[in-house]
């Protein structure tokens, strides 16, 4: 009975996560299909709307990156504060928590270099 109940609460959280990562990430979809990532229109391209695309695609990489990152420190938190008396649980969110932060460092360093 207490497994099931707490199945139903992994389950229920996961798709909580999915919703709220969604509503986030919708705005930037939409500025993606309005045309804000694609500089040009067919025949009136040339290199500099190349450069420009480059630069926009990497602007909105970031932006999904550090939406993943809101995603996954508020998972990280969950297991953590959810832990308990569970060490694995605690290690678990402890490496989520080190691996996420590693990630936007990274992501941060190469936007400024290629910036």
């Amino acid at each position: 009975m207490i497994g099931n109940i707490m199945r139903y609460t992994v389950l229920a959280t996961a798709f909580a996560f999915f919703l709220v990562g969604f509503a986030l990430i919708a705005p930037d979809l939409s500025y993606a299909q309005a045309g804000g990532l694609v500089p040009c229109n067919g025949p009136e391209c040339n290199i500099c709307h190349l450069t420009q695309l480059a630069q926009r695609f990497i602007e909105f990489i970031v932006r999904i990156t550090f939406i993943a990152a809101a995603l996954l420190f508020a998972y990280a938190g969950f297991l953590f504060f959810t832990g308990g008396t569970s060490p694995e649980r605690i290690t678990n969110a402890r490496k989520i928590f080190t691996n996420t932060f590693v990630g936007i460092i990274i992501v941060l360093t190469s936007w400024l270099v290629v910036d």
